[in-house]
């Protein structure tokens, strides 16, 4: 499953920003990805409803099985849209490791160290303020409001009156994500980069509550939190600075 759904995001985020023209894509991409706000609360509500009517050892089988309908939905939605123009080329293997002077590291590696909640998110703000702005207002500000959450005692209204923006925040850099690194790979190696730039910072990003538990007895846990999540938010605004503003950009189907 976690192969399938890294191989998704990044292939359904390519087919998309190749579809759309330039000075829609961040906010089509970003409509697309707040979607799974209401998939999650449809599986929430299947899950209540299976629960209470069958024995628990047969409800969540049935809850894995109904996964299957969305899954034949996405192949009949392939089946049925064309590939879009940009997408076919002759495929350029030598430039996969032709020299970069690393300069695809912050692509790699900055977006998926964050927080991976989603929910709908500013979309059009990555077309209007470019893509980088947007990446670096919303990690600033999630760094402003993890640190009060996680190292103050603070009362369980505030908390949750805060628990609304930082998730805001923390998903909104989503709405870019997907047109962003779209838009930093020619054709011939779109697909191979997105998905390893967004599989790649998942895999790091899984270490992460390991590593909170470990320094949670010598530390606290609150302070293990703040400081991977601070480091997270820190290194995403500072590689969104490295990378150049695409907003607008043609997609182009050669190696520079």
């Amino acid at each position: 499953m976690g192969f399938g759904f890294g191989g998704e995001w990044a292939v359904g985020a390519i087919l998309i920003g190749e579809t759309v023209r330039a000075r829609y894509r961040g906010r089509a991409v970003g409509t697309v990805q707040s979607g799974w706000a209401v998939g999650w609360g449809v599986a929430v509500g299947l899950y209540v409803l299976t629960q209470s009517l069958f024995p628990p050892e047969t409800a969540w089988r049935l809850l894995f099985a109904l996964g299957v309908l969305p899954a034949l939905g996405v192949f009949w939605i392939r089946g049925t849209c064309p590939n879009p123009r940009c997408s076919s080329g002759p495929p350029i293997g030598a430039a996969i490791v032709r020299p970069s002077s690393g300069s695809s590291a912050p692509t790699c590696c900055a977006p998926r160290w964050c927080a991976r909640c989603c929910a709908p998110a500013p979309k059009a703000a990555t077309d209007r303020l470019g893509r980088r702005p947007a990446l670096v207002v919303c990690a600033v500000a999630a760094f402003v409001i993890v640190l009060p959450m996680t190292l103050l005692n603070l009362p369980t209204p505030v908390f949750t009156v805060l628990a609304l923006p930082l998730g805001f925040v923390a998903s909104a850099y989503f709405s870019g994500l997907g047109a962003l690194l779209t838009e930093q790979y020619p054709t011939e190696l779109r697909g191979s980069g997105q998905g390893f730039c967004h599989n790649f910072g998942r895999g790091i990003g899984a270490l992460f509550p390991l590593l909170v538990g470990l320094l949670a007895d010598a530390l606290s846990i609150g302070v293990a939190i703040a400081m991977f999540a601070g480091i997270a938010y820190l290194v995403m605004a500072f590689c969104a600075l490295l990378l150049p503003e695409t907003r607008g950009a043609e997609l182009t189907g050669t190696v520079p």
